[in-house]
């Protein structure tokens, strides 16, 4: 059964309704390099409960609009692999929305899937996010024990004026991070670059143009859900002219 991660993504921001259930879909595509022996067969998927808002306590209520650091489950800033018991016995005290991977907290593809299915499994299906931009920021694409498509950038994907790379540059970053279960890919960068001073957006960015740069974003955003993946347009405000 497909995520309807729209309404979900709508409850992080505004804390006004859950999705009554989640569960992992069975039609994802397998991460190239993936061992497949550590992935539950279609019989063995979960169906994950998620609590509806009336019957959250105000605390679970307010941690739904956090996302964390999995090691922030430990107290600790030393990048997460793995979820313990002890991070799981935290989550249940201090419940959040959701959980952002960085490229410090992924290893291998199995290690990754592992962290992943664990993360959900923790209580109300916590959400995974993760900067999976294509280009200089990708924390799978660039990670060399990740056989997945890799990307120059995405302002040379928009400086083909070709909308439908774009749609494709979304459709193959969705497929891989469905592949390991992870809701939401925090792309793609909407952003102008209209600063050739700027070194922080700089190339991440589809275009100089803010028409260009609004439809590739939009088409981005389409090949995304079209592997049941949810984006997120960034940055606010207007990071792209920044220096």
């Amino acid at each position: 059964m497909q995520r309807n991660l729209t309404a979900r993504l709508f409850t992080k921001i505004a804390a006004i309704a859950i999705i009554v259930a989640v569960a992992v879909s069975c039609d994802k595509d397998p991460v190239p390099g993936q061992n497949q022996e550590n992935k539950p067969t279609p019989s063995q998927k979960e169906t994950f409960a998620i609590k509806p808002v009336e019957q959250m306590s105000l605390t679970e209520k307010i941690g739904q609009m956090f996302f964390l650091r999995v090691e922030t489950l430990a107290g600790s800033t030393t990048p997460a692999k793995s979820i313990t018991q002890a991070m799981a016995e935290e989550f249940a005290k201090f419940p959040c929305g959701g959980f952002t991977l960085f490229a410090d907290n992924i290893a291998t593809p199995a290690q990754l899937y592992e962290i992943v299915h664990n993360c959900h499994k923790l209580g109300n299906y916590p959400l995974i996010s993760i900067d999976e931009e294509g280009g200089r920021v990708a924390r799978i694409g660039k990670n060399k024990n990740f056989d997945v498509p890799h990307f120059e950038s995405m302002l040379s994907v928009g400086n083909t004026g070709n909308e439908a790379n774009a749609f494709d540059a979304g459709k193959s970053i969705g497929n891989y991070l469905a592949s390991c279960d992870i809701d939401i890919d925090l792309a793609p960068v909407a952003d102008v670059f209209t600063n050739p001073a700027n070194t922080v957006i700089g190339d991440r960015a589809f275009s100089t143009d803010p028409v260009i740069a609004g439809n590739m974003s939009s088409q981005f955003l389409l090949g995304l859900k079209s592997k049941h993946v949810e984006g997120c347009l960034k940055h606010f405000p207007g990071h792209g002219d920044t220096s």
